[in-house]
């Protein structure tokens, strides 16, 4: 996977606003850029409703030039294609991954095909998930998903995000939001069609075990708390050309609902900004509501608050 030339680095860290690390390679940098990407870069799909023959690629160079050139947001295949890149000129080692994304049904969970572009970190001898291109609901931090000096691979079941930082982790993220990782934990699994009761008395069988990967959960803040899954993967690489397949089938599907719904979110100090469809919300951490909600009156009061609040000009 490429990485960025010297000089877009310097146009990716003057966007996210974020100065040439003195130490490149460490959790504070990690987690620093991932927070400052969020508060930053939205994500958005304003691309697939508004662009007259789409202007989304997951060619590095027409991301770089969309993102931080424009500037622009985007969805998962640009903002961690551009955020990976980022982190590998500085010098970490990222491997690039696909999550099949959890869709809630009338009767039960499902999930659909590798359609979400995520990345993982080795730094330390431990594994990070970091995740820049999940919308509202991205991870704020870093998650710790392997532990090699610990010998556990993920954290277990009742530790969530935050719980599983070290304490010699905490200087490290200070003034980062760590509050915010209280809402995650991962959990170690299977998909959901394995998990069928006729199949569980074969889980011991090798085939199974090739199928173990991780759930990402959130806990919800409107249903006692419950933790819901968000989606699921393996520690499989992926390949450009894998994304650009994930890519053209996600904008060339006139029935997915990402193709036929406005999204937009941008994450901040209090919590986050929203936008769905014509309604404008901003939330604060914690809270299970919006404490605003407007709805918007055509194209341009849209333009408005996407000027004003996400720093996008279209």
């Amino acid at each position: 996977m490429a990485a960025l030339t010297p000089q877009q680095l310097a146009g990716y860290l003057q966007r996210v606003g974020h100065s040439q690390p003195s130490r490149p390679c460490n959790l504070h940098t990690l987690a620093a850029l991932h927070t400052q990407h969020l508060r930053r870069i939205p994500f958005e799909n304003l691309s697939l409703r508004f662009t007259t023959g789409h202007d989304s690629s997951t060619e590095l160079q027409s991301i770089y030039s969309k993102l931080v050139d424009s500037p622009r947001g985007g969805y998962c295949f640009e903002q961690n294609g551009l955020f990976g890149a980022a982190l590998r000129s500085l010098g970490f080692e990222v491997l690039d991954v696909a999550a099949r994304v959890v869709k809630p049904t009338i009767d039960a969970l499902e999930m659909g095909a590798h359609d979400h572009h995520m990345l993982l970190v080795h730094l330390d001898n431990r594994l990070w998930l970091a995740d820049v291109g999940f919308g509202g609901s991205s991870i704020a931090l870093p998650l710790l998903l392997h532990d090699q000096a610990e010998s556990y691979v993920a954290p277990p079941r009742d530790c969530t995000a935050a719980d599983a930082y070290r304490a010699e982790d905490r200087p490290a993220l200070e003034g980062l939001p760590l509050q915010r990782m209280h809402g995650y934990r991962l959990r170690l699994g299977v998909p959901y069609a394995l998990e069928e009761p006729k199949l569980a008395a074969a889980s011991t069988q090798p085939f199974f075990a090739s199928q173990v990967g991780f759930y990402l959960q959130r806990r919800s803040t409107s249903d006692a708390g419950r933790w819901v899954d968000q989606y699921f993967f393996r520690l499989d690489q992926f390949l450009p050309d894998d994304y650009e397949l994930m890519n053209r089938g996600l904008v060339d599907n006139p029935s997915s609902y990402f193709n036929n719904n406005l999204l937009i979110a941008l994450q901040t100090e209090e919590g986050r900004l929203t936008i769905e469809n014509d309604h404008f919300r901003q939330w604060r951490d914690g809270e299970a509501a919006p404490h605003t909600e407007t709805r918007l009156e055509g194209e341009e009061q849209l333009k408005g608050v996407l000027r004003e609040h996400f720093g996008i000009e279209i």
